[in-house]
């Protein structure tokens, strides 16, 4: 039997079973019991054992029955190597994997890779929520991902999707879910292509975010500024409003009627054409070129008149 040297300590009887973790002293038990009753002749297995300074050493056995004249095991032979370093490479890689997954899911974030030659694609889990899938009864492919975009959407995905195999360009795309029980999901993706040697494309990688709430509230500001317009529009008193860079932005039906103001946005050098300029007093002139520069604001009220 070869055995870590690191392992060696004098214990009362001296036995690996001795150094052995707790939690690991029934490992391979199972299959040391068939070995010893001629149904196994080899077998493998992991393990823990507790070095002298108690820390812990992972190793992976590797036992061999040596029969005699009947068949039954004379010895063991068992082979023990030192896996601690991968152990711990497994243990750091599930962690950030964790880590991962939990950013995701707090940024709806899922993120996937296409294997081109095999059509196959491996998704996140946060990926397979945002889409309401079970990834043991979904099989990820193209054509299955195409079949989870909206109807209405799926063209468009799918050109954006075969440019970027030709051009090798990151592509970026808005697209909206098949419905749920409270509507369409919108989907922010992202994807690059990767390229053999040859310029061919053999994979495509990126992300998928769920941006649903966004969107609806922004679909909810739309609406609520529509409506505005729509009563703004048909007051007969004149609005006229500016933003925080001084260009006027709002002009109702009247205000355009009266005053003959171009439909875009007008900045504050243009005001003179339109308007004459007083200062917060009323009276005095203000002069256009003291306005600042694009990005500024002042504190300075404007009465402006009709040429």
């Amino acid at each position: 039997m070869r055995h870590h040297r690191a392992l060696e300590r004098p214990t009362p009887r001296h036995h690996l079973q001795a150094i052995t973790h707790p939690d690991d002293l029934g490992a391979g038990l199972a299959y040391l019991d068939e070995a010893l009753h001629g149904e196994r002749r080899s077998f493998q297995t992991e393990k823990r054992y507790v070095h002298a300074d108690g820390h812990v050493v992972w190793v992976a056995l590797s036992t061999w029955a040596v029969p005699d004249s009947t068949g039954l095991p004379l010895c063991f032979l068992t082979q023990v190597h030192d896996i601690t370093a991968a152990k711990l490479a497994e243990d750091a890689l599930r962690d950030r994997e964790r880590q991962l997954s939990e950013a995701q899911q707090l940024a709806r974030l899922g993120s996937w890779q296409w294997d081109i030659a095999s059509n196959r694609v491996q998704w996140s889990d946060q990926l397979y929520l945002m889409f309401g899938l079970d990834p043991a009864h979904f099989e990820a492919t193209y054509q299955a991902y195409l079949a989870q975009v909206h109807v209405e959407d799926r063209q468009v995905v799918h050109e954006t999707i075969t440019r970027a195999l030709k051009t090798h360009e990151l592509f970026s795309l808005e697209h909206r879910s098949v419905e749920f029980a409270d509507g369409a999901k919108w989907i922010r993706s992202r994807g690059l292509v990767e390229v053999d040697e040859k310029g061919t494309p053999v994979a495509m990688h990126g992300t998928a975010q769920d941006f649903t709430e966004a969107k609806r509230a922004e679909e909810e500001n739309q609406k609520r500024q529509q409506l505005l317009n729509a009563v703004l529009e048909h007051l007969e008193e004149v609005i006229v409003a500016c933003d925080a860079e001084g260009i006027l932005t709002l002009f109702n039906r009247a205000a355009r009627d009266f005053h003959g103001l171009p439909p875009q946005g007008l900045p504050p050098g243009r005001w003179a054409e339109h308007y004459d300029l007083y200062g917060a007093d009323g009276r005095r002139p203000w002069n256009p070129r003291r306005f600042p520069s694009s990005g500024l604001s002042w504190d300075i009220a404007c009465a402006m008149r009709k040429w």
